[in-house]
C-alpha cells in the first residue's frame, strides 16, 4: 500500500483531472485589465478556480499580506502564476510576476495591471458550488463562504 501522502496526492490529481473536464478558457487582448478580465469569464452556476495563466503585463498592481500596503510598476512582467477563486460576490486572486532579470514577484492582485500582448486564461467550473463572501469578524474581511447545491435530476 502506499503512503498517505502519495495517495492523497493522487486523489487531488484525480480531482483536479476531473473539474478540468469543465472549465473555460478566455485570451484576453492588449490594453485589458487582467484583474476585471478573469472575473468577466463565464462560469456555472458562478463559482470556480484559476487552473492557469500566462501571459504578461507592462503594468501591474499588487497589494501586500497586511491589506494596506499597495506598490505598483509600468514595465513589462510574465504572468508566472495566477491563482484563486472566482464569482460574482467577490473573487480572491493571487499573481506572480517575472522580471527580465528572472526576479520574481507577487501579491494579491489588484485591478491596476494592463495586459501587454496576451494573457490566456483557463478557469475549472465547480457546478456544485456556490461561493459567496461573508464578513469575518476575526478577520475584519469579507472572506470566503462555501455552499453546496443539492442537484437532483
Amino acid at each position: 500500500m502506499r503512503p498517505a501522502h502519495i495517495r492523497n496526492t493522487c486523489i487531488l490529481v484525480c480531482a483536479v483531472l476531473s473539474v478540468a473536464a469543465c472549465s473555460t478558457t478566455r485570451r484576453l487582448g492588449s490594453d485589458e485589465v487582467l484583474y476585471t478580465g478573469v472575473k468577466k469569464i463565464r462560469i456555472e452556476p458562478d463559482s470556480g478556480v484559476v487552473l492557469s495563466a500566462v501571459g504578461c503585463v507592462y503594468r501591474w498592481e499588487l497589494r501586500d499580506a497586511s491589506g494596506v500596503d499597495v506598490q505598483s510598476g509600468t514595465e513589462d512582467v510574465e504572468i508566472v502564476s495566477l491563482m484563486g477563486t472566482v464569482s460574482e460576490h467577490g473573487s480572491h486572486l493571487h499573481a506572480s510576476f517575472a522580471r527580465r532579470d528572472l526576479s520574481v514577484f507577487g501579491g494579491h492582485l489588484r485591478p491596476g495591471c494592463l495586459v501587454n500582448t496576451t494573457a490566456e486564461i483557463v478557469l475549472a467550473e465547480l457546478p456544485d458550488t456556490v461561493f459567496t463572501r461573508e464578513r469575518d469578524e476575526a478577520t475584519g474581511y469579507e472572506e470566503l463562504a462555501i455552499r453546496r447545491i443539492d442537484r437532483q435530476f
